[in-house]
């Protein structure tokens, strides 16, 4: 039986697809929470290890995700710095599936990472319940999580066992 589901898939960003990126926006109430697409993406020049992707769903842009994979070998980490389903493609799953897709992707291209930190900034409408139910749990606030007014949450990668042959 054919999924009624989309098919969400990661594509690399370029001159042919920057325009319609950078103009997918979240709600009103959820600016606080998420810089835009076009600051994310100048912001990600400066930072070695800013990995970044548009998200279609069916070939359509739906989103945007941004990882900080800089210590994925030496620490086996990675943060995932950016992460939006545009307003008008949000609550019909598509931020589920697209979290989904991503993680794969991870597993795929960084398999020895263990560990996937985040933050979040607390108030009505923020992304920590979707967080918390995808899997990550809250840690101890540095200074810095409490001077920028995050909410620091981690999440350990778990694998399927290899078959023995």
């Amino acid at each position: 039986m054919a999924s009624s589901h989309p098919k969400i898939t990661l594509e690399k960003i370029t001159g042919l697809n920057y325009d319609a990126i950078i103009t997918l926006y979240t709600f009103p109430r959820q600016k606080k929470f998420i810089p835009t697409n076009s600051y994310s993406l100048i912001q990600s020049m400066f930072w070695k290890g800013a990995w970044k992707r548009a998200i279609y769903a069916d070939g359509v842009p739906i989103g945007f995700v941004m990882l900080y994979t800089a210590k994925a070998k030496s620490e086996k980490e990675i943060f995932l710095w950016r992460f939006m389903i545009a307003k008008q493609y949000q609550k019909g799953g598509n931020g589920s599936r697209s979290f989904k897709v991503v993680m794969d992707h991870i597993k795929k291209t960084w398999p020895k990472v263990t560990t996937l930190k985040s933050c979040y900034i607390p108030g009505p409408g923020s992304p920590g319940k979707f967080w918390i139910k995808k899997g990550f749990r809250h840690v101890e606030q540095t200074e810095e999580d409490k001077k920028n007014g995050e909410i620091p949450i981690t999440m350990e990668l778990t694998r399927k066992p290899r078959r023995r042959q």
